[in-house]
């Protein structure tokens, strides 16, 4: 079921696209395997009399666009493929003078082809690609061995798609229903004032979760990331960026990401007159990375609902300051030794997202009931433990 052809468009279809008569020469579905999950999309090769070839690209959205047209480029400066592998999620690529930012990056498999495919295309094939925004469209770079490939895309309106090819309308039902318990469990959605808030997690996948299937036999997720070897002592006093801070109290917290579950640390860190501000050791898994959060006054427009509805890997505005989100998360805290837990480490679950601008991180994590944020940035590990080390 996962390679039937969700549209009413077919090979031997044809109708003219920017003054040009394509024909629809074949159709490729590929995959992508994210999170122990197998997700499908179809891609629909357009060829008019002279040759030419544009891709058509058929993923369900939840804003009712599912079509994307893409256009082969031949970019400068050119990007190699060691460059290109070297990418990872919230990095920036140059091309044609445009700065874009990758949003995913992963390996697709050619799953089926009807018709005719782009040539060198067959079944079976694996080819690693990234995906990366710029000024609202979409450029997708992928390589197999010393070949790589670039291509420019951006929506198109599926009724646009439906008058070239005298298709049947068709209503796009609610594909969000439902999305969050399937990726993250039953308690990544959650309803309130009859509104249910979804977490903008297709942005995680690049891809669009209705019209992608599970696999019948998915591989096991990886196993939970324990927390670091490392925790700090209550009472320790420490000296961060020439502050000196007593540490008053710790928290194991689980977090979810779709890429898995891991352990980390957090500090409640006791500074002047009073104040107080989180020391967070692996923030994003990674054992050597230390972040000082300080909790900051959140605008009144910036609520639950709407940094639920941000998108990991988009450039956007987040609480009126332009960031990139680069993780989407959940949490829960296992563990907890301090007494002013119920503000910093409530019981309940909590919900999350890092963005970043340069060296600025900011910080969010809600509850249905209210949110907290804090700005944030990143310390070497090597300061953090001279810090600690400092009489």
């Amino acid at each position: 079921m996962s390679h039937d052809n969700p549209t009413a468009l077919h090979p031997g279809m044809s109708g003219m696209l920017d003054g040009r008569r394509y024909t629809v020469a074949g159709r490729v579905v590929f995959s992508v395997q994210l999170d122990g999950e197998t997700f499908f999309w179809n891609e629909f090769n357009l060829v008019d009399s002279g040759g030419s070839e544009q891709t058509l690209v058929y993923e369900e959205t939840e804003d009712g666009s599912p079509w994307k047209l893409f256009k082969r480029i031949e970019p400068l400066p050119p990007l190699a493929v060691v460059e290109a592998g070297a990418k990872r999620v919230g990095d920036t690529v140059i091309v044609d003078g445009k700065t874009a930012r990758v949003t995913l990056v992963s390996l697709s498999r050619v799953c089926t082809v009807e018709g005719r495919a782009p040539e060198g295309t067959g079944v079976g094939d694996v080819a690693n690609y990234f995906n990366a925004e710029w000024g609202g469209e979409m450029l997708v770079v992928s390589w197999r061995g010393g070949e790589i490939e670039f291509y420019q895309g951006k929506t198109v309106p599926a009724g646009r798609i439906e008058g070239i090819f005298n298709l049947p309308h068709r209503s796009t039902p609610n594909l969000m229903k439902g999305f969050a318990s399937r990726h993250w469990g039953e308690d990544f959605s959650w309803v309130s004032s009859g509104a249910t808030i979804v977490f903008g997690l297709v942005a995680l996948f690049g891809i669009c979760a209705s019209s992608c299937e599970r696999d019948e036999s998915p591989p096991e997720p990886p196993p939970k990331q324990a927390a670091p070897a490392l925790r700090l002592p209550d009472g320790v006093r420490c000296v961060l960026e020439g502050r000196a801070y007593t540490v008053a109290g710790y928290a194991l917290i689980e977090v979810a990401t779709i890429h898995g579950k891991y352990d980390r640390y957090e500090y409640d860190l006791a500074g002047a007159a009073g104040s107080h501000c989180l020391l967070v050791n692996s923030l994003g898994g990674d054992a050597h990375e230390w972040h000082l959060l300080t909790p900051v006054e959140s605008p009144r427009d910036f609520t639950p609902y709407t940094a639920a509805a941000l998108r990991q890997g988009r450039n956007t505005v987040v609480a009126g300051r332009p960031m990139s989100v680069i993780q989407l998360f959940r949490m829960q805290v296992l563990k907890v030794e301090d007494p002013s837990a119920p503000s910093v480490w409530p019981a309940t679950l909590q919900y999350g997202l890092v963005a970043r601008q340069n060296d600025e991180w900011q910080i969010a994590r809600w509850t249905e009931s209210g949110l907290r944020l804090y700005d944030g940035r990143a310390l070497a590990e090597k300061d953090v433990l001279a810090g600690f080390s400092a009489k």
